[in-house]
């Protein structure tokens, strides 16, 4: 299956299960601060049914990242859609409960609670997995196409999720919940009848990772984890620096703060579309890389130092486009020293890991900062992409493709 062009049907499978899972995760950022106090749930509250299962979603990826060559590709995947399925339904009927008079505030915030750890837990096995998937089924050349094909499908469940629920809303407040389950049920059944379970050398794995695949893989990680790192403090603080720098209520500020992240989300999509239809050997993945990483930099300094609105719309942009540029290419490169490593599952799990970390980091560190002072937080983002810039150019290449 790795001779000639990407494997349409599988490929169509992966984009179907990464849409479902992004939506699954984001649409509750969307639904659930603004009925959280009809359920009776202070913020705090609702800020602990979030943050400990994204905490619990980084370390279940370094988990899962050790079993997935043994269990298989297919059914890590599954269990993560199949959970986004189950989970977000079961989130709906306690929703009804609590708003019925069914359940106490405690129980409704113990639930909710302990159903979000539940998926951060099971959903950590599916972008390792999906990542292996794509490096089993396509050739290295193929290998930054494929993984910006599906994270387009991941970048566009992040963006449409929140609409999702806006959309369903209206017809209920735990509707969009029951909807939202619903697309990840879809997600799964695709997954089952169309995804196969790529054939694999089980005797190449190795037990370890050995020091001279370490040295191709740990640069890469470490790009990942800033580049994450600089937009999860993007997205804690562009709504509070546009609020500041234009003296905006809250309204105009959440309007200008959501039209903002779009900007950035169309370039970041848009850039993944691009890469998606093109086979970029190793050295042009690497000058992707390079590229990338040098846009989301310059797209600090309208950011930090210009309150023009059209300059931070033009760097938002920039750094969508530059995030676009850096991610497939990263995880492409990576795919190729996980198969030196020998353990597509394990090296996966990391950079999922890498990922999510930067995504708890990020906003931490922007909310931290920017309570000193209004430009910290891009200060801290150019300093964080010039490292990933520093460390690109000190890593060594991985093997040709």
């Amino acid at each position: 299956m790795k001779e000639g062009t990407l494997p349409r049907r599988p490929m169509v499978a992966l984009f179907a299960a990464l849409f479902a899972m992004a939506v699954s995760l984001s649409f509750v950022f969307a639904i659930l601060p603004p009925i959280g106090r009809s359920l009776g749930l202070s913020e705090l509250q609702l800020g602990l049914i979030v943050a400990p299962a994204a905490l619990v979603f980084v370390l279940a990826n370094a988990v899962w990242g050790l079993v997935i060559d043994r269990m298989g590709r297919k059914p890590a995947i599954l269990a993560a859609t199949s959970a986004a399925a189950l989970v977000t339904a079961a989130f709906g009927l306690v929703v009804e409960g609590r708003l019925a008079a069914e359940l106490s505030v405690a129980a409704t915030f113990l639930l909710l609670c302990v159903l979000r750890l539940l998926l951060g837990a099971l959903a950590g096995g599916f972008l390792p997995a999906a990542q292996a998937c794509v490096a089993d089924l396509t050739a290295p050349s193929e290998r930054t196409r494929g993984l910006a094909a599906i994270g387009t499908g991941f970048a566009l469940g992040m963006v449409t999720g929140p609409g999702i629920a806006a959309l369903f809303s209206t017809a209920g407040v735990a509707v969009p919940f029951y909807a939202v389950a619903g697309l990840a049920a879809v997600a799964s059944v695709l997954v089952l009848a169309v995804l196969p379970e790529p054939r694999r050398d089980r005797a190449a794995k190795s037990t370890a990772v050995g020091r001279s695949a370490w040295s191709l893989l740990w640069p890469l990680l470490a790009i990942v984890g800033l580049v994450y790192t600089a937009y999860g403090v993007l997205l804690q603080v562009t709504g509070f620096r546009l609020q500041d720098a234009f003296a905006l209520s809250a309204l105009a500020a959440a309007q200008r703060t959501g039209l903002a992240l779009m900007v950035a989300a169309a370039g970041l999509v848009g850039t993944q579309m691009m890469l998606a239809r093109l086979s970029l050997p190793t050295a042009a993945a690497r000058m992707t890389l390079h590229i990338g990483v040098l846009l989301a930099l310059c797209a600090m300094v309208p950011l930090g130092w210009s309150d023009a609105f059209v300059l931070q719309l033009l760097g938002m942009a920039l750094f969508g486009i530059g995030m676009g540029a850096v991610l497939p290419s990263a995880l492409g490169l990576l795919t190729l020293a996980a198969e030196q490593a020998g353990d597509q599952g394990r090296v996966g799990g990391l950079s999922g890991a890498a990922q999510g970390l930067g995504m708890v980091l990020g906003p931490l560190a922007g909310a931290v900062s920017y309570g000193m002072d209004r430009r910290a937080p891009y200060a801290i983002g150019v300093v964080l992409l010039a490292v990933a810039f520093v460390v690109m150019r000190w890593a060594r290449r991985p093997p040709p493709g």
